[in-house]
């Protein structure tokens, strides 16, 4: 019952034509079957109610401003009128403060540079005052707003947030700010920075995961985008939420960036879970194909599930599979294997018609006589009390569509145990009870299978082909 390593290649190679191996993954082209995935703009960062550049220019409109330069021209004229509570204000800060309005003035008229220009001169009248200094930090910030400087915006952002003079929902607002603007800039240390801070500080808006995800992912840290994708997918999970494609898309790319091969294969199974094509299934059975433990006795059940998951195209992916299955004593399925691709006109066409056929007649005449040795083999394994022979028996017999004398005959040879490889028995006994109809029993079954062979990992991939099946 051994396959060859040929025949695994043969399969390696079917399976690739499907996923194309999947290069795409590490340009962060997404699928190669599907849309190409785009970091370029996050959701909800362009248009109304969106905090981006709209939002930006609302906050920075020189309202608030205006309101502290008349708060100090108040302070002004209480000095120099002597009316009230005198202001504790030194002659340095008063002439700063006696420069303040034209500032806001330049700024209506649209006049930058002379703005500019003023609050150099209110930085050299030398005064230390804190709201005098937070004046010119906001006046600039919104001058560099208005020109669209994008730099000094930022700089002069970070000022304001470090003299911390703001009410703490405006200091939120201005962390959001720099995070968007970093974000602008595509400086991502300084994107993760301010995003990070943001969320750090107990903000909430989802956007800013996003943008803290794409930017650990732009910068290379790919660890980093993956341990926080993968908090958002188990929390949405939790909450009964189907996550993202793109983020699981994603995060299938930073696991293979980062060279978490098991994290990589954990995506794909999510992917396959949530979003099923026949692209990522193909990825699927290509990663336990590909496992370095895999045992070369699953190659044909690799091909089963394939066969199910990833309908066949060519003529090629009919014959393999059918010459694996007569190679390994399973001529009924060889036959239903070849009779399906005759019915959808793949075989009995071109060069290879004559040989198509051939086949076809072999099997059909091994199906024919399988039968007789069969039940000879089945009573020989029943004496000697054979466990793996019987379970080997029975999955013949469900192959030939007898389901429940098969299921009944595995179950005995589980039961009796003796086996080599315990979890190709039990692998082929939930497969088993899939084909007879029983879905919840045989899902039951593959949870059991714990073989580090690849059978684990098929009976892990057959119960989400069987979990995305609809219920009856």
């Amino acid at each position: 019952m051994t396959r060859s390593r040929n025949q695994l290649i043969v399969l390696a190679a079917a399976i690739s034509c499907i996923s194309f191996s999947y290069p795409a993954y590490a340009q962060m082209a997404g699928y190669s079957g599907g849309s190409s995935l785009s970091l370029d703009t996050l959701p909800g960062e362009k248009g109304s109610g969106a905090f981006g550049s709209e939002a930006i220019a609302d906050i920075m409109r020189p309202t608030l401003i205006m309101k502290q330069a008349l708060k100090w021209r108040d302070k002004v004229d209480k000095i120099r009128t002597g009316k009230g509570r005198p202001v504790a204000l030194d002659e340095k800060s008063v002439i700063a403060v006696g420069l303040m309005q034209p500032s806001v003035d330049l700024m209506k008229e649209k006049k930058y540079d002379e703005v500019l220009s003023n609050l150099k001169k209110i930085e050299m009248t030398g005064s230390d005052d804190p709201e005098v200094k937070f004046f010119v930090q906001r006046m600039r910030a919104a001058v560099a707003y208005a020109s669209g400087n994008d730099a000094l915006f930022a700089q002069s952002m970070e000022d304001v947030v470090a003299a911390n003079q703001s009410s703490p929902e405006d200091q939120m607002l201005y962390v959001q700010v720099l995070s968007y603007e970093y974000a602008k800039l595509k400086n991502q240390p300084k994107t993760i920075e301010w995003t990070s801070r943001y969320l750090t500080e107990g903000g909430t808006e989802p956007v800013m995961r996003t943008r803290l995800i794409h930017a650990y992912y732009r910068n290379n840290e790919f660890a980093n985008a993956a341990r926080e994708l993968r908090a958002d997918i188990v929390a949405d999970e939790a909450a009964g939420k189907t996550p993202a494609q793109q983020d699981l898309r994603l995060l299938a790319s930073a696991e293979l960036k980062a060279g978490n091969k098991a994290g990589y294969n954990s995506a794909i199974e999510k992917s396959v879970t949530y979003y099923p094509k026949k692209e990522d299934w193909a990825e699927l059975l290509n990663n336990v194909l590909s496992k370095q433990e895999f045992h070369e006795e699953l190659g044909l059940d690799v091909y089963r599930l394939m066969y199910k998951t990833t309908p066949f195209t060519t003529s090629k992916d009919y014959m393999d599979m059918a010459q694996l299955a007569l190679q390994t004593g399973y001529p009924a399925e060889a036959k239903d294997v070849l009779s399906k691709g005759f019915k959808a006109g793949i075989l009995g066409n071109g060069g290879d018609a004559v040989s198509q056929k051939q086949l076809l007649k072999i099997a059909t005449q091994r199906a024919a006589v399988k039968p007789k040795a069969l039940a000879r083999e089945e009573a020989e394994f029943l004496k000697t009390k054979d466990g793996g022979g019987l379970a080997q028996v029975g999955y013949v017999y469900v192959t030939n569509g007898e389901y429940e004398k098969g299921i009944k005959l595995i179950e005995q040879g589980v039961a009796i145990g003796g086996m080599k490889r315990p979890d190709i028995a039990k692998l082929h006994l939930g497969i088993a009870k899939a084909l007879a109809g029983r879905n919840g029993d045989a899902i039951q079954t593959l949870k059991t299978v714990q073989g580090m062979d690849g059978t684990a990992d098929l009976a892990r991939s057959w119960t989400i082909y069987l979990s995305s099946l609809p219920t009856s």
